[in-house]
């Protein structure tokens, strides 16, 4: 198992960033590979919630692939939350997301521990040296467009103008099967 540790000081109260970071609409927003994210249930949430379901589209190394999570623990009063992801086609890769907001006397400090698990093929093909900087890469890029929108009220990120292009490719591209 390889796990990965970032952690970000936020100029912002703790209960306005676990607000923002424990919203899954906003996903997108701050995320460097989800594309979109959408409860399995209709019912209308502000946060995630102990064994919520979710269902995302995530661009991993330049593939569309389809995610399917639940949410393991969430703790409003500690502000931590543990999300499980996996592909959606079930290759035996588990991604364990734990995302934790600590008040720091009206700012907070944002943590994400991220512990993946790869499926034995995936494992002998991928080294975990390769893995780390992909999460280093992805887990700075996230804590800092959520520091830059929370901080400085930015509403387009990369990610916004990510999306922007990929609506942008035919409906084919944009809706096909997983690669």
């Amino acid at each position: 198992m390889i796990t990965h540790r970032e952690s970000i000081t936020i100029n912002r109260p703790a209960e306005e960033v676990a607000e923002y970071v424990f919203d899954p609409s906003t996903m997108p927003q701050w995320s460097a590979i989800v594309q979109e994210v959408e409860p399995f249930r209709s019912r209308p949430r502000t946060a995630w919630r102990t064994g919520d379901r979710l269902r995302s589209n995530v661009n991993l190394l330049g593939a569309r692939v389809a995610m399917a999570g639940e949410v393991e623990e969430y703790d409003a009063n500690n502000r931590r939350a543990v999300l499980r992801v996996t592909p959606a086609r079930g290759n035996g890769t588990t991604i364990r997301n734990e995302v934790i907001v600590e008040d720091l006397d009206g700012s907070s400090v944002l943590h994400f521990v991220t512990h993946v698990e790869l499926s034995k093929p995936l494992a002998e093909r991928i080294t975990n040296r390769f893995i780390i900087r992909k999460l280093d890469q992805t887990a700075r890029y996230g804590l800092s467009n959520i520091k830059e929108i929370l901080e400085e009220g930015q509403e387009q990120t990369m990610a916004d103008l990510a999306r922007a292009v990929s609506e942008e490719a035919p409906p084919a591209e944009r809706y096909g099967e997983d690669k």
